[in-house]
């Protein structure tokens, strides 16, 4: 139960030239074999006038699972007087993964939203969505972040941003029937698009206003929810090299991670053989083989390279943020997530509380992932631990700006109130259910407390 789940948010690999092949593509073979009716909803988001689709368009031209355009959604910032904003909020959407000929299948013909055929097309997508948490324009909020220019990127390549199969994939049935498909996994791709769009200056498919150049930008948080938290963390530190090539003062360009869910607990408590059983099986049978994937360079290169025998560890975005992400990060787990292997992990807010904490404390804690001391936590890393039952948070009102966690000589500090002290530098960055701070905003693990209001 473990592994399934664990796989799902894994990432890995990298470019395996594929073969050409004359199966159809997962939408013409699911209506010539009448598998399904597809009646999908739109990814997850709803309908609304913050943020407008734009169409990705380069060359080569990366895909979507199903071989329609890849798209994001996109929000001009104001920084008054006309004048476009300077900060930047770029977003990974998350949705799960698929691997192979029965998971992209069943993906396809869900009935169950948003896992549905919307997180592997674009042909579903709303033409404006609905600003939510980081995003949202709702006045009752005061959205700090309300200014900045809002980059959403739509998921619909099932591979946790990291593939680049650069061409359909043949996804084939078990025997006896032995049927094929066709899919692109081309997740990597699709975000360097947009990153080199975002650069030149993008425009949503109406026109109707241009972006300010990324190269310009004074601030950027890149993040990423669940399997967008995965891509986020195997992406962050290219992300920034692609930002900085550009960028007249890189020296002055605060870029930092934002990871909202997606944590499971640290691989190595399942032990090393299970740890590296499970890991090296997607590395060779998913990331490699079908998704083509393109991991954390750092990671890869402190392995000794993509054929070396560490490689497969690069697999886990848990171990990559730990050792290898080079920019401040910021993680945000629901210590409750309905998203978790409850199977294997009776004490998992327990859990997970420690290795949030243990992650603010890198680089000077590692595995296996002991509960760190006041000095050993990091100026430069945040967390927020709420234990109320919500997956995502950085995209949820509630979870947000609503859902707070009681810190002495502070009161109750939200999601949102946590990430703006971390990024000015003052106040508690790191609040996490299940922990006492001290009023420099310092942690330490105490065990279970009555709860945040959720």
């Amino acid at each position: 139960m473990f592994a399934r789940i664990f796989a799902l948010l894994l990432t890995l690999g990298f470019f395996v030239p594929i073969a050409p092949s004359s199966a159809a593509l997962v939408d013409d073979f699911v209506t010539s074999e009448g598998v399904c009716t597809v009646a999908p909803g739109a990814g997850g988001l709803s309908a609304g006038g913050d943020l407008l689709r734009a169409t990705l368009t380069a060359t080569p031209q990366p895909l979507c699972n199903d071989g329609t355009l890849p798209i994001m959604y996109l929000r001009r910032g104001d920084a008054g007087g006309g004048a476009a904003s300077a900060n930047w909020i770029i977003h990974t959407q998350g949705g799960g993964a698929c691997t192979d000929f029965e998971s992209c299948l069943e993906r396809w013909c869900s009935p169950t939203q948003p896992l549905d055929a919307a997180k592997m097309s674009s042909a579903f997508a709303h033409e404006c969505i609905e600003g939510g948490g980081i995003f949202s324009q709702a006045p009752q909020f005061q959205n700090p972040f309300r200014s900045w220019n809002h980059v959403f990127l739509y998921y619909c390549s099932s591979d946790n941003w990291v593939g680049s199969s650069q061409g359909p994939v043949t996804l084939d049935e078990a025997a006896p029937a032995a049927r094929s498909y066709e899919v692109h996994f081309e997740g990597h791709d699709i975000l360097a698009a947009a990153i080199d769009t975002l650069i030149a200056g993008a425009q949503p498919d109406n026109l109707s206003f241009t972006m300010p150049p990324l190269s310009d930008a004074e601030r950027v948080i890149f993040s990423g929810d669940s399997a967008g938290s995965s891509g986020a963390r195997q992406n962050a530190d290219r992300v920034l090299e692609w930002i900085t090539a550009v960028h007249p003062s890189p020296a002055q360009l605060d870029y930092r991670l934002l990871a909202d869910a997606a944590m499971v607990p640290a691989p190595e408590r399942l032990g090393a053989d299970a740890w590296e059983e499970t890991v090296r099986s997607l590395w060779d049978d998913v990331w490699m083989a079908k998704w083509s994937a393109v991991p954390d360079e750092s990671c890869v290169t402190s392995k000794g390279g993509i054929g070396s025998a560490e490689a497969w560890k690069c697999a886990d975005a848990n171990h990559v943020i730990v050792h290898h992400v080079g920019v401040p990060f910021f993680t945000r787990q629901d210590l409750g997530d309905p998203v978790k292997p409850k199977d294997s992990f009776e004490e998992f807010a327990g859990v997970v509380a420690t290795q949030l904490l243990s992650w603010a404390a890198y680089p000077a804690i590692s595995p296996p992932y002991a509960t760190p001391s006041i000095e050993s936590l990091s100026p430069s890393q945040g967390a927020f631990g709420p234990n109320c039952s919500v997956h995502v948070g950085i995209r949820n009102d509630e979870a947000f700006f609503g859902q707070t966690i009681e810190v002495p000589s502070h009161g109750p500090l939200a999601y949102v109130d946590v990430l703006t002290n971390w990024l000015a530098g003052t106040g508690p960055r790191i609040v996490v259910e299940e922990v006492d701070l001290d009023t420099q905003g310092f942690a330490t693990f105490v065990g279970p407390s009555a709860g945040p209001d959720c």
